[in-house]
């Protein structure tokens, strides 16, 4: 063996070692840049979660006892932006409600951001349980919002 061919054995090994260190870098580029992409896309839809969010009214219903025999019907957004043309349908239990009282108030223009609204409520002996009711609303990411609610004594 001569010293020709021992220096050209030498480059095979050390361009064969470049190689192998090549491809172990070229696999964790790729796992690295697979990884920026799954980041990116999980930032994005968190970042639309909260445009959504932003943009959306959360009504809800609750009974409030405010004395020991007062009993008031409390309809509230707690979401992030204004519900406009809220509207109240009782599906069950309408005796708990003074109905000349929600229909005075109700349909709602506008009902802005921790804003609620009182509705009187008659309760006494022979009052159901429970009231049902159906809560419709619009807001700025959809014009057909609606939840069911049952409120309990």
């Amino acid at each position: 063996m001569e010293l020709g061919d021992l220096s050209s054995y030498l480059a095979l090994v050390v361009s064969l070692f470049a190689l192998g260190i090549s491809r172990k870098f070229n696999t964790r580029q790729k796992k690295f840049m697979e990884n920026q992409e799954l980041l990116n896309k999980s930032l994005l839809r968190q970042v639309d979660a909260e445009t959504r969010e932003r943009r959306q009214a959360e009504v809800s219903a609750n009974l409030v006892r405010l004395d020991r025999s007062t009993y008031r019907f409390k309809i509230f957004n707690k979401g992030k932006a204004p519900a406009r043309h809220v509207r109240v349908e009782l599906l069950e239990g309408e005796e708990l409600v003074v109905r000349s009282d929600l229909d005075g108030k109700f349909p709602l223009e506008v009902m802005q951001v921790h804003q609620g609204v009182d509705v009187i409520a008659s309760v006494h002996m022979n009052s159901p349980n429970k009231m049902k009711v159906r809560l419709l609303w619009e807001d700025d990411s959809s014009s057909t919002n609606e939840r069911v609610v049952v409120v309990t004594l």
